[in-house]
């Protein structure tokens, strides 16, 4: 279970601004989740075939056709890019120039 305290501490590492009312509303439902979790940990899945389509799945092992694995160099890609470049308000060098957001 969190507490204020390391909710905070979090928020705060996150670079987050937390009002009381948002920190009590998010420390409530956080703690929901992992007592959630807490409770799937306990669930003895000993002797339980794994279902298809987990992190196991394949394509190939559910028999659907593969397409047939080629390189094809996109040359659009580069196109793309340019274009982002040439319609974004700042940049420099082809980079893209953007607020500064972090102070150290």
């Amino acid at each position: 279970m969190l507490d204020k305290k390391q909710l905070q501490h979090l928020a705060d590492l996150a670079k987050i601004e937390l009002s009381d009312e948002e920190l009590k509303k998010l420390l409530k439902d956080l703690n929901e989740i992992l007592d959630y979790v807490s409770k799937v940990e306990k669930i003895d899945l000993n002797g339980v075939d794994p279902m298809i389509g987990g992190p196991a799945f394949s394509a190939a092992a559910a028999g659907l056709p593969l397409r047939e694995d080629r390189y094809d160099r996109n040359d659009e890609r580069e196109e793309v890019a340019l274009r982002i470049i040439k319609n974004f308000p700042q940049t420099e060098d082809n980079f893209l120039k953007v607020p500064k957001i972090i102070d150290r």
